[in-house]
């Protein structure tokens, strides 16, 4: 039900800014959420890319506030320091001056900044110092990543009105981090189901035919790291039968992880099984890929925050296997919905993927129930619901906040 007594006294007006350089599980929340957030009472919401990039937000979708992006890359370097992650900032910093001076101007037109990345809270919280706004900041951490946090995380954090963490794993690391658990919420994330099985009807083509009467198991990240654990697939593969085919997607342009990619292949050589690994490169439409795909499986490394593709491939009726890293195993409910192992046992994800071909009524079975379950869990109307409740509460506090 909605709380329409709250909207109707006090109406959000809300600015939701994407900064994300690669169209991953954020770019599909922000393309799928906003609009369902918009349709309910008393919200009013504008997306605003700030790298005005077109192809990133679509205006058919939901308004845009155009006053905000600055053209440009957008992207810095994650290497460890160095001199390649002093360039990158020093190219981009110029970029961000614009955008924290362009949306300074803008904050007077919103009450509520929902932000989805630390880039995103950085410069929101730098906009609001420079306009001496009381506009409320709610940052939606989508996962902190393996190794030490961000400088200043937990000082910009505690600055916000409210967190949302995409799952209780990634609460509890917000609040190791010394930041105040009375700002946190959770709040998983969604899938729009019956969109990405429309989707579904998108075709393949080169890969369709390579792959036809192959068992296929897809790895689904947005871009290709070691992070994401790709080389436990590949060498779970070596164990399974040759009908079985790898498909993995993701960017692999991004100059710091090339060293990586080369690996992944000078391993597929090596192994012998070059005709069963094919990289498909990232797919704006993964549904049209995971139509084909028997299992979808997420052998991340990092602690994941939530793990979309996870619950993507239970919506749409495949066999979810995940890592037990951060919140992927509450995606399939500890086991119950999906199967779990273990990067740090070896042999354990070959084991957990022979169960998965050796058993079909079992997996028939799990795979029904886990639909219905994230067609519940998973829906956009929950998640609408839950984050605007977390919108208003940011609203109240920051005006309480304010009048004190």
């Amino acid at each position: 039900m909605h709380d329409c007594s709250i909207g109707d006294s006090m109406p959000l007006k809300v600015l939701c800014l994407h900064g994300v350089t690669f169209g991953g599980g954020v770019t599909r929340l922000v393309r799928d959420g906003m609009p369902e957030l918009a349709k309910l009472p008393g919200v009013q919401i504008k997306v605003a890319d700030l790298y005005a990039r077109s192809d990133m937000i679509d205006p058919n979708i939901f308004e845009v506030d155009i006053t905000v992006g600055v053209p440009g890359r957008g992207y810095i370097s994650k290497a460890k320091g160095g001199f390649k992650r002093y360039v990158s900032l020093f190219l981009q910093s110029g970029i961000h001056a614009r955008i924290v001076i362009r949306l300074a101007k803008a904050l007077k037109r919103y009450n509520v900044i929902y932000m989805h990345s630390y880039k995103e809270l950085v410069l929101a919280s730098l906009a609001k110092l420079l306009s001496r706004s009381s506009v409320a900041l709610v940052w939606h951490c989508h996962g902190l990543g393996e190794g030490a946090p961000p400088r200043l995380l937990t000082t910009l954090a505690n600055r916000c009105q409210r967190i949302l963490a995409d799952s209780n794993s990634a609460r509890d690391r917000l609040i190791l981090l010394s930041i105040s658990s009375q700002r946190i919420a959770t709040v998983l994330n969604a899938v729009k189901i019956q969109a990405n099985k429309e989707a579904m009807n998108l075709t393949l083509q080169e890969i369709s035919q390579v792959s036809s009467g192959k068992i296929v198991i897809l790895v689904a990240p947005a871009i290709i790291n070691f992070e994401k654990g790709i080389h436990l697939v590949i060498e779970a593969l070596v164990a399974l039968p040759h009908t079985c085919e790898l498909w993995i997607t993701g960017n692999d342009a991004n100059g710091v992880n090339s060293a990586y990619v080369s690996e992944l292949r000078a391993m597929v050589n090596r192994l012998g099984i070059s005709g069963q690994v094919h990289f498909i490169g990232f797919q704006s439409e993964i549904y049209g890929v995971m139509k084909y795909a028997d299992i979808v499986c997420m052998p991340s490394l990092c602690p994941e925050g939530f793990g979309l593709v996870a619950a993507e491939g239970m919506a749409l009726g495949k066999i979810v296997i995940v890592s037990n890293r951060g919140g992927l195993p509450e995606v399939v409910d500890r086991g119950r919905y999906g199967m779990i192992f273990d990067p740090e046992v070896p042999g354990d994800l070959a084991e957990k993927l022979k169960l998965a071909l050796a058993e079909p009524a079992r997996m028939s079975a799990l795979t029904e129930e886990a639909a219905a379950y994230a067609a519940n869990a998973y829906s956009y109307t929950r998640w609408a619901e839950e984050v605007r409740k977390e919108l208003y509460t940011a609203l109240q506090s920051g005006q309480l906040y304010h009048s004190s």
